[in-house]
């Protein structure tokens, strides 16, 4: 079995909770601005238009929330080797590949250049 990590569960919650939250605190807010600059533009609670406002906030929460989570994730990668090795993952040849990775391995290696240990162990 595998071991989750509390990352993971942070990560359940937060989608579980917080954007029904998030979203009730976002309709209050623009409301309370509306009240203020156009006190018309706000619709009574249990009428068609609230809900329609309920649920536009509701997916402008879960929007963001998902780009947050498709951000974050990205900055959580690992070292892209296709841009490391100076190639195009969708075109490059295999004689390419070596080529690449051979001048790579010898501008790094420890041998060659001291101060290239650190990046030639990737």
């Amino acid at each position: 079995m595998a071991k989750r990590s509390s990352g993971d569960f942070t990560s359940i919650l937060g989608w579980m909770l917080l954007p029904q939250l998030a979203a009730s605190y976002l309709l209050k807010t623009v409301h309370w601005i509306l009240l203020r600059v156009a006190p018309r533009a706000v619709p009574h609670p249990k009428t068609p238009r609230y809900a329609l406002h309920q649920r536009m906030s509701y997916v402008f929460v879960i929007a963001a929330y998902l780009l947050y989570t498709l951000w974050s994730t990205e900055q959580n990668l690992g070292a892209n080797y296709y841009h490391i090795l100076g190639l195009r993952p969708d075109d490059f040849s295999a004689s390419q590949l070596r080529h690449n990775y051979r001048r790579l391995s010898l501008a790094l290696h420890p041998d060659k250049n001291p101060d290239g240990e650190q990046q030639f162990i990737l």
